[in-house]
């Protein structure tokens, strides 16, 4: 049996530095939504058109399940 590879692109630190203000106006409309997951919605949803971008893997632990 022929094993699959894995297809998660590879993933390329950033350090994005926001000013104090941004970070407290992000913590709280983003309630109990991670940090991270609060910021790449924001990305993903200001580059509307995704298509051809490769699946974002979830970053960080206790994530909260998926609404259905």
């Amino acid at each position: 049996m022929a094993t699959q590879k894995s297809t998660q692109p590879q993933l390329v630190r950033k350090n994005v530095n926001f000013p104090t203000d941004w970070i407290e106006r992000i913590d709280r409309e983003r309630g109990q939504v991670s940090f991270g997951d609060f910021v790449r919605t924001a990305v993903l949803e200001k580059l509307a058109n995704t298509r051809g971008l490769s699946e974002m893997p979830q970053w960080g632990q206790g994530r909260p399940p998926k609404e259905r």
